[in-house]
């Protein structure tokens, strides 16, 4: 018995398979229905209407319907698209065993304990028959799949045949008893139905069976011959003939050892399925009338079993829940002859052959082996000697059925030497002559001359061909491994070192490889010694079930796939096949739901997981493309570039077996034994991107064409991997084409893109007419209408673009088009076009734009031009200022009189003003001269052009690369020195630049970064200690030499000195300066010094940007006059003087940035990130935070301030950053596994966010915590732990849902079990837990040894001694050092 799946329930007494869709009805005792998806494992849907246990169910054969029966005494009709009862049919006045919908006619048939059966019409939702003469309960009724007869079983030991012709007749139009029906919704095809009393005219019981003892629990028509079996209490199953006349006993089969709950027959076979209360599922042969198979269960008993309409799947319910399985494997014994191009397979113990070129189909010879004479054994895997191509040599491989005499699906789990062992051996095939074989029709005749066959060795696990005329097998139960010749005598026997349970074949005839238990081997056969291992239980993953969220919290379901045993025998979690590529360079290994890549040595490639199991594949004939099947698709995979994708959808199971490259056929095999042929298999996809790869471009553009790949994902993929040209010429859309041109760089094809739209535009508004402009329909919704607001849009946008890659040219054309003119005036004043900017000027004043003007003016260094401006503006006083500062003294002149004239009322002001004037009239030319210095002028271009063309020059541009990652401090200087010509800030000149006016070369501090702080020349850095006395007395009075060799007083300390003398009123032995203090003073190696010291500091790289915040927000610089250094002063805290008489030279406190308010802020919006759910984000905020406390907490210290709620604060930071760490680990550990519910992905999800609990938090963020942490802990049902999450929350004051987390508190007691095992104590661990902040585990206190980071106080594993810390990024594991405080 193959099981496939098994659901975890309350007991199953219903089941229903649909017809068409993988899909199976559960109706439980708890009176729930569940709606499985029994091939991915998932759970779409519950229904919970019915008020007590649901016995009966069905699917509709072709209508989303389907319909149920409880003790409710009510049958209902629900429609499962729209999740919803449809109507309930009332009649029954006991509970209801089964019902039925009819094949052809729109009836339900109903059976009940109340010894009636009734007929229904769902279509008019009447009940149109009461069937009676039962005397007591009705247990089972069934119709007949093509006669007008029912099949009913009682309680009073008999079973009735029942004939419904006359309802027939009477209720349904046109329908003689041979013909067919048609079922619709509509109710028109039906008549009223004027039913007598009970129905006792339309419905004739024809004959009554009885010969059981007991009651009868379950009947079952035979689907093709007149045959009835019965069930019953009596423990026997009976079979029944009958005709026209009469029906009649014929046997009686016994084994049950208790009540019998249901049979059925085999759809295809000459077996009969039973199962019974005494814990067994039972196969039964009808020829010999004996059981063939046992199946037990040690726990639960079975209450009902069904078929599938078409496949060969059974369903089975138990006291536990239900599963579907297999009699038999499916997959077909087959494979194909390279040399010949035949395909080979054995199909109901007959071999046939395929041939490729004729495309014919041969049946070649009977399986005649005495190892399937006895119906003991049957074939299990076939081959073809690959090392023989001129000579026809098979070997077929068999073994028991896989459920023969099994007590215990235990035994399902090996087939070694035990008393229930599975058995195997084989045969070899020798075909002398095919043609003979195949003119003879029957292929019997002759037999014996044109093939031989002979029997190998008894008890061989598993056996392949080694070379032409020798196998390999394994023997004593996979202990001894035996070279054997084609005759039958072994060559070479010695001992494995391990147990091995199956032998795949090498790359030459010297290897083999060998799997045992999660281990696969690559074994020398001649050195007797392994090559390379491959652990395969690692690779393997499988998202087995999918709850939907409708289930309530009480009730316990799961899907779960077997995992003992396969279509194969082989575990499910085992290699079902290997196949290597043409050149031997590559292995697929085919699991149940994996495909492991690897070389010819076992070394992973690539792996592949899929949700649907995988049922065969092939590699390509010349490339290194691997074709696969699972249960929905053919796929394709490209191990080399780790790339796979969907070839086609299929309907059926295909077991693929070659690829025919030339034709572009694939050749497949359906479980029916039918050849199929795939022609034109569609690869281009697979090529295109192996041409991508190969950088093939003339290929990669055909095969987008063939394979019509123009959807945005390749687009997308074209981009990605550095083919945008291609990309932009598949678009057909112009408006997309545009966007991606300007993606990727294309201004020049984006300009003309453009430009053509907008000549379009303008011929529809001149004709009036629609533009005849058509978008791509793929891309309809996603794209803007072509008008003048789109046109206005993609201007701006390709301005934007061309500016920033340097095409100066198209940016001006743009800039144009949309009439920025204030943008346009910029570009022209940086590469010095004084030409356009006077049109600017003049189109300007056409446009009355005055400020505009000025400002052209303004920049142009245009003074007269600016004083005419004002004057016209009536701003004459202005005007008057601006040609005195200028020297203007005609201008200057002529306006005064003409303000005197003006303004003659306000006559004092006016000659105020006059005098004040004419008293500068002396030193008109002094000024004149000294403020020259001041004029604006334009900037002197860096590649000047004089005439701009969509032809001409543009800048050289800079390849930025597209990832905006921030650069690292490694690499700083290196960017900085590309992009400034190889020169630092301190090496460039720029006397050149602003009309060869030069600013001196002050000296830059040490971190480049702080390139805005301009430090005075006369300031030094002390070389001493960085612990000496910063601000000692002999630096007020100094003594410096000049270079003449005079000697001058200095004229005091500056800024920087005062910033690090000591405060005022500090304890003696207190630290005299701060951080914070040496960072604005610019001695940032002292302050780097003092991190490593007294905080220990290993990585300096996350204080570079602290550092330059602190640095620029604490100083302002004052503008000097040219060729001066400007003035940069700091900004002083409230309380001090810069200049201060009675303490010129005393301590000066600057403004800092970030104090105990700005921190506090910092830490809020963190908060609000982890509200909204952005970890990530919040995580950044808090070690930011983190790093900035101890910064400000020793600031604080120096200025006797209080620090006790910075230290609480600081505490508080270092939580929120290990609870976040914690919670990413979390999501990262369920994105990157494929099944949630595995034990070990399932326990550390528990154990991070019980640490995730433990955090101490925020009570808003505590209680979310807990929430997210009971949802868990139900899910993976740790009832227990759930519990101390919810008494926990409880005891969080205002929550909501307080009402629900009580109910799942009382739930969690009654349950009172943890599933999983985890390393978290609930009730010790909430308040002393201690959390290594390196490995996110918990720390023994008693039993493993622990440090901490001396910057935030994390905890860590002695391991970690040494390392930086993750928690803040900075602090080196497990140093002690002084402290801040």
């Amino acid at each position: 018995m193959l099981i496939k799946c098994e659901s975890k329930s309350t007991r199953a007494k219903g089941l229903s398979f649909h017809p068409k869709l993988p899909w199976v009805l559960v109706s439980l005792h708890n009176g729930v229905i569940q709606f499985w998806d029994y091939r991915i494992g998932s759970l779409l849907d519950t229904f919970e209407e019915h008020e007590g246990p649901v016995r009966g169910i069905d699917f509709h054969e072709s209508q989303p319907i389907f319909v149920s029966g409880g003790d409710d005494y009510r049958v209902k009709v629900w429609n499962y698209k729209e999740r919803k009862c449809l109507f309930t049919l009332l009649g029954h006045l006991d509970y209801i065993r089964t019902v039925e919908f009819h094949k052809e006619y729109p009836w339900i048939l109903s059976c009940s304990d109340d010894q009636t059966m009734r007929l229904w019409n769902w279509q008019s939702r009447t009940c149109i028959s009461v069937i009676t003469g039962h005397n007591h309960y009705v247990m089972c009724s069934i119709f007949h799949p093509h006669q007008d007869i029912i099949a009913s079983a009682s309680m009073d030991q008999s079973v009735r045949i029942w004939d419904f012709t006359g309802l027939r007749e009477k209720t349904v139009k046109g329908h003689s008893s041979h013909s067919s029906y048609s079922v619709s919704m509509s109710s028109s095809h039906t008549m009223p139905a004027h039913v007598d009393m009970f129905g006792a005219n339309d419905v004739i019981c024809k004959f009554v069976l009885e010969g059981h003892e007991r009651g009868v629990n379950w009947v079952a028509f035979h689907p093709t011959l007149s045959l009835l079996a019965s069930a019953s209490d009596d423990r026997t199953i009976k079979l029944w003939r009958y005709n026209d006349n009469k029906a009649w006993e014929i046997d009686t089969l016994r084994g049950h050892f208790n009540n019998v709950s249901s049979v059925i027959f085999h759809s295809n076979k000459d077996w009969l399925l039973s199962n019974s209360e005494d814990r067994t599922i039972r196969i039964w042969d009808l020829t010999k009338r004996a059981c063939i198979h046992t199946y037990r269960r040690d726990t639960d008993r079975f209450w009902t079993i069904v078929s599938h309409p078409t496949n060969s799947l059974f369903a089975a319910g138990h006291d536990s829940g239900m599963m579907i399985f297999k009699l038999e494997p499916e997959r077909l014994p087959s494979d194909f002859c390279s040399s010949m191009n035949q395909l080979w397979y054995i199909n109901d113990r007959f071999l046939y052959m395929y041939d490729v070129k004729s495309k014919n189909v041969h049946s070649i010879l009977p399986m005649k082996s005495n190892n399937i004479s006895s119906n003991m054994l049957c074939p299990s895997n076939f081959y073809v000697n690959p090392f023989s191509p001129n000579e026809l040599c098979f070997l077929v491989y068999y073994k028991r059925d896989a459920f023969n005499g099994l007590n215990n699906s235990s035994s399902l789990n090996n087939g070694l030497s035990n008393g229930n062992a599975l058995q195997f051996t084989y045969d070899i095939i020798t075909i002398n002559s095919l043609s003979q074989l195949i003119n003879n029709s029957s292929g019997q005749n002759n037999s014996s001359s044109s093939s031989k066959c002979k029997s190998g060795l008894p008890g061989v696990t598993s056996v392949i061909f080694l070379s032409r005329n020798r196998l390999a097998a394994l023997e004593n139960g996979g202990q001894t491994i035996s070279i054997i010749s084609l005759d039958g005598d072994i060559l070479k026997r010695w001992e494995l070192p391990w147990i091995a349970q199956k032998l795949f074949m090498g790359s030459n005839q010297q290897q083999i490889i060998i799997q045992s238990d999660d281990f696969l081997y690559i074994y020398d056969i001649s050195q007797r010694e392994l090559i390379s291992e491959l652990v395969i239980s690692n690779l393997q993953n499988h998202q087995v079930a999918v709850i939907n969220n409708k289930i309530g919290p009480n009730f316990q379901q799961c899907l779960t796939f077997n995992t003992v045993c396969s279509e194969t025998g082989e575990s499910s979690t085992g290699v079902r096949a290997i196949e290597w590529s043409q050149d031997k360079s590559m292995i697929a290994i085919l699991c149940k739901y994996n495909i492991i890549f690897t070389n010819s040595e076992l070394q992973v490639i690539a792996t592949y997981t899929e949700n649907l199991t995988v049922k065969s594949g092939i590699w390509h004939e010349t490339l290194p493309i691997f074709i696969y099947t699972t249960q929905g698709h053919i796929k394709y995979a490209i191990p080399g570039i780790n790339e796979s994708g969907i070839i086609q959808t299929i309907s059926d199971n295909l077991y693929i077996k070659h690829y025919e490259d030339s034709r572009k056929e694939l050749i497949a095999l359906n479980r029916f034994g039918n050849v199929q042929i795939i022609e034109r298999l569609n690869l281009n996809e697979a090529l295109f991107k192996l041409s991508i790869i190969n950088q093939e471009s003339n290929k990669v553009l055909r095969y987008t064409k063939d394979g019509n790949l123009k959807g945005l994902s390749t687009l997308n993929y074209l981009t990605q991997h550095g083919y945008p040209e291609v990309a932009i010429q598949l678009v057909e859309n112009p408006i997309l084409k545009f966007y991606y041109a300007v993606q990727f760089g294309e201004i020049m094809q984006a300009y003309n893109i453009v430009k053509e739209l907008q000549n379009l535009e303008i011929e529809k508004e001149n004709s009036g007419s629609n533009s005849n402009f058509k978008g791509n329909g793929n891309h309809k919704t996603i794209l803007p209408k072509l008008n003048s607001m789109t046109l206005e849009t993609m201007w701006d946008c390709l301005g934007r673009s061309a500016l920033s890659h340097g095409f100066i040219n198209v940016a001006e054309k743009c800039l144009q088009v949309t009439k920025e003119f204030e943008k346009l005036i910029l570009l022209y004043y940086v590469i010095g076009q004084r030409e356009y900017m006077e049109k600017l000027s003049k189109i300007s004043e056409k446009q009355k734009n005055w400020a505009r003007k000025y400002h052209i003016a303004l920049l142009m260094n245009d003074i007269p031009e600016r004083i005419n401006i004002l004057k016209s503006f009536g701003q004459i006083p202005l005007a008057i200022a601006l040609a005195h500062t200028y020297g203007y003294s005609q201008i200057k002149e002529e306006l005064l009189s003409q303000y005197t004239e003006a303004y003659s009322v306000d006559g004092a002001d006016a000659f105020e003003f006059l005098n004040v004037l004419k008293a500068g009239k002396s030193s008109d030319k002094a000024c004149k001269e000294s403020c020259k210095s001041f004029m604006t002028a334009p900037c002197i271009p860096i590649l000047p052009a004089k005439k701009l063309t969509v032809e001409g020059l543009n800048w050289p541009r800079i390849n930025i690369s597209e990832s905006s990652d921030h650069l690292k401090s490694s690499d700083y200087n290196d960017s900085y020195s590309k992009s400034t010509g190889g020169k630092m800030p301190s090496q460039i000149d720029i006397s050149s630049v602003n009309g060869g006016t030069g600013f001196g070369s002050s000296s830059q501090p040490e971190w480049d970064d702080i390139d805005n702080i301009d430090v005075p020349n006369d300031i030094k850095l002390n070389e001493d200690n960085v612990f000496n006395v910063v601000g000692d007395q002999n630096l007020h009075g100094d003594k410096i030499s000049d270079s003449n060799g005079l000697s001058k007083t200095s004229l005091g300390p500056s800024f920087q000195d005062r910033i690090l003398c000591a405060p005022e009123n500090i304890p003696a032995t207190s630290s005299r300066y701060s951080i914070i203090n040496l960072i604005v003073a610019g001695k940032y190696d002292d302050a780097l010094t003092i991190l490593l010291r007294k905080m220990g500091v290993k990585d300096c790289k996350p204080f570079k940007q602290i550092f330059k915040m602190i640095a620029l927000s604490s100083t302002y610089s004052l503008p000097s006059f040219s060729e001066g250094p400007c003035i940069n002063l700091p900004l002083i805290s409230e309380g001090y003087k810069m200049f201060n008489e009675s303490s010129p030279n005393g301590h000066i406190s600057p403004i800092i940035l970030f104090n105990e308010s700005n921190l506090i802020e910092l830490v809020k919006s963190g908060q609000k990130m982890v509200t909204s759910g952005k970890f990530q984000s919040a995580l950044e905020v808090f070690q930011q935070a983190i790093i900035i406390a101890p910064l400000v907490l020793e600031h604080y210290t120096l200025y006797s301030q209080n620090v006790e709620q910075l230290v609480q604060l600081s505490e508080l930071i270092s939580q929120y950053c290990i609870g976040m760490r914690l919670e990413l680990a979390r999501i990262e550990l369920l994105n990157n596994c494929q099944d949630q519910n595995q034990p070990e992905v399932a326990i550390r999800n528990l154990e991070l966010i019980s640490y995730f609990s433990c955090c101490k938090l925020q009570p808003l963020h505590t209680s979310l915590v807990l929430r997210r942490a009971m949802g868990i802990a139900w899910k993976h049902k740790n009832y227990i732990t759930t519990a101390s999450f919810a008494k926990r929350l409880l005891g969080i004051p205002n929550i909501e849902d307080a009402e629900k987390t009580q109910k799942i508190l009382v739930a969690c007691d009654q349950k009172a079990t943890d599933e999983h095992n985890i390393n978290f104590d609930p009730h010790r661990d909430i308040d002393h837990i201690i959390i290594c902040s390196s490995s996110l585990t918990k720390i023994n206190p008693k039993s493993q040894d622990f440090v901490k980071c001396p910057v935030c106080s994390s905890n860590h594993l002695s391991q970690f001694t040494g390392e930086v810390c993750p928690n803040c990024k900075t602090g080196e594991i497990g140093l002690r050092v002084i402290g801040i405080l």
